[in-house]
């Protein structure tokens, strides 16, 4: 969208150009902007288009684009370096999320591990005490036993 806003398109060719390019990797959203563009051209506002596709998806990252957008159409701001900054910002909350979860693998490994390793560790210490326990005293106690 950055892209295509700053090689001059304008907002209603960027919606139709972007929901073009993304048919393949994110459909839904293709879908979303080609509908957005449909609406425009069948004579809807921009910000009235937009807050319906913002209904329409439901997620809160749709609802702040469109958000940022009409505030920035309102206000007169830059457009692409509002479109940049929120980029920036999605990237940086996507790599957090990244983060918790990677987080959370040492916690979901404890169980699997104590109930997996920690038996099979455990054999392996003791296997060669329990042997010599029944090599040596095994047949000291059968000797008592017998002798007796």
């Amino acid at each position: 969208m950055v892209v295509c806003i700053e090689a001059g398109l304008g907002m209603d060719a960027a919606f139709v150009r972007v929901g073009q390019v993304m048919t393949r990797s994110h459909p839904a959203i293709s879908r979303e902007l080609t509908r957005l563009s449909e609406e425009l051209a069948a004579g809807k506002g921009r910000a009235e288009a937009m807050r319906a596709m913002a209904t329409r998806a439901g997620t809160s990252g749709i609802r702040s684009f469109v958000a940022l957008i009409i505030q920035s159409e309102m206000l007169g701001a830059s457009v692409a370096q509002t479109l940049r900054t929120y980029a920036a910002e999605m990237r940086q909350n996507r790599f957090l999320a990244a983060e918790r979860r990677a987080m959370r693998i040492p916690v979901l490994m404890t169980l699997p591990l104590v109930a997996c390793i920690l038996p099979v560790i455990v054999t392996a210490l003791l296997l060669p005490v329990i042997i010599d326990v029944i090599r040596h005293l095994l047949p000291a106690l059968a000797g008592a036993q017998g002798g007796g």
